[in-house]
């Protein structure tokens, strides 16, 4: 047992090691940066990316992504994939908790954004595709599925009523609205 209780103590001062968290933040910085560049490059190469994504052990096809093959795919994943443009709130929450732990900040304080930022990313992926439903690009498939469940359940003005709910109950929380405000 004191070999287990060494070990976990060890292995829990490396965790809360600055150099950990420095190595660990900017490893975390880089990839919201990555991440960033491939989703924007994506909105305006996503269709001449397309062959390549299939080929990605081709070393003749060429991706017109800023970031290469990687980026193309990884961004098709993120966008088209995932959750529409709502995905560039991945980089913004990667950047934030990077952040947070190269300037030693207590992780607790980024896990309300992260959650929050989850939600918004949902939200966000619904209501592009609820609005803009011929462009499914910007609600990705998590937004289309979403809507297209739905849709079978409280229809389309139900969708309308629950997008509103969702962002009075957001804005209460966050604001801590009431009715006498």
């Amino acid at each position: 047992k004191s070999l287990k209780k060494t070990r976990f103590q060890s292995f829990k001062s490396v965790l809360n090691d600055r150099q950990t968290h420095f190595i660990f933040g900017t490893f975390l910085l880089i990839v919201s940066v990555f991440l960033l560049l491939s989703f924007i490059s994506y909105l305006s190469n996503w269709k001449v990316d397309q062959s390549t994504l299939t080929q990605f052990g081709n070393k003749s096809a060429i991706a017109q992504n800023l970031l290469g093959k990687l980026g193309a795919v990884i961004a098709h994943f993120f966008v088209y994939n995932g959750f529409g443009i709502a995905s560039f709130y991945i980089p913004i929450l990667l950047f934030l908790t990077s952040i947070c732990l190269l300037l030693s900040i207590n992780l607790k304080k980024v896990s309300k954004p992260l959650f929050w930022g989850f939600l918004a990313m949902i939200w966000f992926s619904v209501l592009l595709d609820y609005t803009i439903p011929s462009k499914p690009l910007y609600g990705g498939v998590v937004g289309f599925e979403l809507n297209d469940y739905l849709k079978i359940y409280i229809g389309k003005t139900g969708i309308g009523l629950l997008l509103i709910f969702f962002a009075t109950f957001y804005f209460a929380l966050r604001f801590k609205l009431s009715p006498v405000h």
